[in-house]
């Protein structure tokens, strides 16, 4: 502020260029990040065009530019807001997943050898006999609720499953 007293000409200012922002947008592809850009009102200045010709020149998708159509203490508070939203999202979403269930049967049992996770004897008995465990996953791993004869069995489990649990109609079920 004391040159600008004692200046004849003001200070210039630049925005950045695009390869600024491309920098942060390819290392957030590597990261397979979402990236939120809260620019400077496209009324003062040119930001947000840098912003979406670097946007598409890194063809990233997972990008979003926003023109916040404020300025310093305004868009700091924006920005802050978003943080804000974010932290409230997660905590959501985690309290969100403990109330989520997947159930499913499984139609082979042929998988799961190659997989390492049964015998190949059991798996061609199984097969045979046309066995189709149902599993669930809890406390993150898949765990076998029972097993049924049949396809049609399996699904009457399934069912049976979901009428007994029970469910939030504020939230969908899928199939």
């Amino acid at each position: 502020f004391d040159l600008l007293k004692t200046q004849k000409e003001l200070p210039k200012t630049s925005q950045p260029s695009p390869e600024e922002y491309l920098k942060y947008f390819n290392e957030a592809r590597e990261k397979n990040e979402e990236v939120l850009v809260i620019t400077l009102s496209s009324g003062l200045s040119g930001t947000i065009n840098a912003a979406e010709l670097a946007k598409k020149i890194c063809g990233y998708e997972k990008i979003c530019i926003l023109d916040s159509e404020q300025a310093v203490t305004t868009q700091r508070y924006m920005v802050e807001s978003a943080v804000k939203k974010a932290a409230e999202i997660a905590e959501y979403l985690k309290e969100l997943r403990g109330k989520l269930t997947v159930c499913g049967m499984l139609d082979t049992l042929t998988y799961l050898k190659m997989g390492g996770r049964v015998p190949a004897a059991l798996a061609f008995l199984g097969n045979t006999l046309h066995i189709k465990p149902v599993i669930e996953l809890r406390d993150k791993k898949l765990v076998m609720l029972g097993k049924a004869r049949g396809r049609k069995s399996a699904m009457q489990y399934l069912w049976h499953e979901f009428e007994t649990r029970g469910f939030d109609e504020r939230h969908p079920v899928y199939f």
